[in-house]
């Protein structure tokens, strides 16, 4: 809208909703608050308040779409990308849809029932990445992994499951999750206690005064803090040829996985409800739609995610010296 130089403001984008989503409900009171929940805020520019992006949603936006305008596969020096996601499905389907009558207060969803399991996956536009597939049940340990998606079992998944399967030259693109970003090395932090921040300077053979307070000691390990973050599997991916690039928050709309998760959890709630939700029955039904999802289907998931990135990095320099004058 900004990119148009239409007026934004809550009536107008209540409006946008409207013309795209049929029985959009959404009160000016409720508009504003979820606009406020994914890090839009008013900020006052030439006497007039605009509704903005928080400054550092902005930055991490435009250096993603920089990069992956910069890098993806074009020619012989490009890379391929790959989208990464988790997501999750139930032993039992949920339902859609309900016998209604034409009232937009009678549509219901039933909430899914049994046990749920978390599924990793990664594809490109050729399809999913052979022998990436992962699945386990939350909150039951299943051989590697146990309970929930975390940093170690992420990280087991993508050095054992996905690495090894990459094609080459793979530009790695997920979101920006904790798990997602293990540092190769902790930075200090001036929360810590002092027995922490010694440890620290200790291991590094870094002198300061054992009976230091723990400001002092803190003024120490601040001068020798890395300038930037370096992120564990961004070095493990490196000497591989592969690359990653982190999603800005809030930006799912550029990861064509996303998609796919869509389409493979409608075929999955169709399939599971001829059955009871026994493991195996799960596992089986869940590599059924897998295998169904053609090469066809990525290639036009990724298409529109690449059209979604160019429009952006397009409107993006028309609103560059509006969201900039906030950073």
């Amino acid at each position: 809208m900004y990119a148009r130089k239409e007026y934004v403001i809550l009536a107008t984008i209540r409006e946008k909703f409207r013309e795209e989503i049929e029985y959009f409900e959404f009160s000016i009171d409720s508009l504003r608050r979820w606009i406020n929940s994914i890090s839009f805020q008013w900020k006052k520019s030439n006497n007039r308040k605009y509704l903005m992006d928080l400054p550092n949603i902005v930055h991490k936006r435009i250096n993603f779409l920089r990069e992956y305008i910069k890098n993806r596969n074009v020619g012989p020096e490009g890379f391929t990308p790959v989208f990464i996601d988790e997501t999750w499905i139930f032993s039992k389907e949920s339902f859609r849809s309900s016998w209604q009558n034409d009232t937009k207060h009678t549509d219901s969803r039933k909430n899914s029932e049994g046990h749920r399991y978390i599924v990793v996956h990664a594809g490109t536009k050729d399809g999913f990445i052979k022998g990436a597939n992962l699945i386990f049940k939350s909150g039951l340990k299943t051989g590697d992994y146990q309970d929930n998606m975390n940093r170690k079992n992420f990280e087991n998944w993508f050095k054992t499951r996905l690495v090894p399967n990459l094609p080459p030259k793979s530009f790695i693109i997920m979101d920006n999750a904790s798990y997602h970003s293990g540092l190769l090395e902790e930075i200090p932090r001036k929360s810590w206690t002092k027995q922490r921040l010694t440890e620290w300077l200790k291991k590094k053979n870094i002198g300061f005064p054992e009976k230091a307070m723990k400001d002092k000691i803190w003024s120490i390990a601040r001068r020798y803090c890395p300038s930037e973050k370096k992120y564990f599997l961004d070095e493990y991916v490196k000497p591989l040829g592969h690359k990653i690039l982190r999603l800005p928050p809030y930006h799912c709309q550029f990861n064509a996985i996303e998609m796919v998760w869509s389409e493979c959890k409608r075929k999955y709630d169709q399939y599971i409800s001829n059955f009871k939700g026994s493991p195996s029955e799960v596992l089986t039904t869940w590599e059924r739609v897998i295998n169904e999802i053609s090469i066809d289907h990525w290639q036009k998931y990724v298409f529109h995610t690449e059209k979604v990135i160019e429009k952006a990095w397009e409107a993006y320099k028309y609103v560059m010296p509006m969201t900039f004058c906030h950073l």
